[in-house]
This record gives C-alpha cells, structure tokens and sequence, in this order.
C-alpha cells in the first residue's frame, strides 16, 4: 500500500516537474555534453559514456557514471544517497544511488535528465547523503595525480602517435556495441569519433610497438 501511494505521488511530481520545467532531460541541454566531452574516460569522451552508454551498463554503475560527471563538470559536487522509490521498487540494500549537483540542481546520470534540486529531494525522500567537493576529493589519497593526469589528455593523445594510444585499445567494446545498436545517432557520434582518432590504424600501431620491442629485447 505504502509502495503504490509513494509511486503515485513520485509519477505525479515527475510530470509536473517536466511539465514546469523544473526537469530537463540533458538532449535539451547541449551545453551539458559539450562541457562533458573535453574528458575522457578509457579514451571516450564523459559526453558519450553518459549519453549512451547506459542502457548497455549492468545496474548500480550510477556510482560510477556520476563520476564521470563530476570530473567533467566545472564547481559540481559528487553526491551519494539513499532513496526511497529504489527502497520500495529493488530493496533497501540497493537504495543508494550516485548523482552531481550544482546550485540548485540535480545532474542525475540514471534519468539524464537535470532537477531542481528542492523537488529531487521531495519526490526520492533520500537519505543518509554525503557530498564531496572536488577539493575534497582531491585531498584524498592519491587522487590529485589521478586527476590531473586524467584532465591533462585531449583527443590528441589518443591519435596516431599519442600518449595515451594504447588506451583506445578499450574502444573495440564500445564499437561492437554502436554496431549492434539501433540508435543511429550513436553509431554515427561512435564512428565519427573513431575516424578523428584513426581508430582503423590501430593494429598497424601494435604490430610497429611489438616489432620495436622486440628489437630492443634482441
């Protein structure tokens, strides 16, 4: 009984929310992924991973992808919590979520879409919330080095010749999955971005690595 009354009450706030413009899903928000595909995770710009890549992702990768989000996002804060639709809908060991905020709003990574931050909030009934700042976070471990190199590489590194070439190694995955797909708009954004990093010429790339290490080894 509380189930069905909770996702009455959390439908009803959703379709007001868009209705209001209180929610935006992030295709009406092309500055959002513009911003986001100056960073590369795995050789991919953040802008892709989050875009399409999360209908393919296993469940509980919002950790994982809001990350992404805030090492792409200027003044973000990396946000994780419990919430009550994912406690009534999966069960209560699996409420936590993963999301980024800034201002007034929520960046949420599962939905893609942007919320006030007052009625994301209201309509989830989270709980047990911890924030990190990028200071915060950086303070943590080792984690500066990792940032910084992470926010050092452009799509230059990822050419011919780059520094980080041998990390587009990954990117067979994510072609084999736009080929599969049926969205042409991720196939063509995939293969486009594949084309500016001479992606076809990787295997000649490995086999002058091997040949020169072979070389030195002799």
């Amino acid at each position: 009984m509380l189930k069905e009354l909770f996702n009455k009450r959390y439908n009803a706030l959703f379709l007001k929310g868009l209705n209001d413009g209180m929610i935006v899903p992030f295709k009406n928000l092309p500055e959002l992924y513009e911003e986001m595909s100056n960073t590369y995770i795995n050789a991919f710009p953040v802008s892709m991973h989050i875009k399409y890549l999360r209908p393919v992702l296993p469940p509980g990768m919002c950790y994982d992808r809001s990350l992404y989000m805030f090492f792409s996002m200027k003044d973000s804060i990396l946000v994780r919590g419990d919430l009550k639709m994912l406690e009534y809908n999966v069960d209560k060991e699996s409420a936590g979520h993963g999301w980024v905020e800034r201002g007034e709003y929520v960046y949420d990574p599962t939905y893609l879409c942007r919320f006030d931050k007052k009625l994301y909030y209201k309509m989830n009934k989270i709980s047990n919330v911890t924030k990190t700042s990028m200071e915060e976070y950086l303070n943590l471990n080792n984690n500066r080095k990792f940032y910084e190199n992470l926010k050092s590489k452009t799509i230059d590194d990822f050419k011919p010749n780059g520094r980080y070439r041998h990390e587009t190694l990954d990117l067979f995955l994510i072609k084999g999955i736009a080929d599969n797909s049926k969205d042409k708009q991720f196939k063509n954004d995939v293969y486009a971005y594949l084309n500016e990093i001479e992606y076809d010429s990787i295997s000649k790339d490995l086999e002058e690595r091997n040949s020169k290490i072979l070389k030195q080894k002799n």
